[in-house]
């Protein structure tokens, strides 16, 4: 797969993201997201970020955190 899709996801973060290194030595974390709450209910999205992304929002998000400061 080649490209990139640029999306927006507002949730809050139910798993403290954890910065990781890929075999090759790319860096990566996930989070778990809750969205929504509304008539459809909660959904859960796992959200995954690569290199420079990684290491910037790592660090800054957190348990419990529905949006950056």
């Amino acid at each position: 797969m080649t490209g990139y899709i640029d999306c927006a996801v507002l949730g809050t973060v139910i798993v403290k993201p954890q910065l990781k290194r890929s075999a090759k030595g790319t860096a990566y974390a996930r989070v778990l997201l809750v969205v929504g709450d509304d008539a459809y209910g909660k959904q859960f999205a796992w959200v995954t970020c690569f290199g420079e992304d990684a290491q910037r929002v790592a660090p800054l998000l957190r348990k419990g955190a529905s949006r950056s400061k």
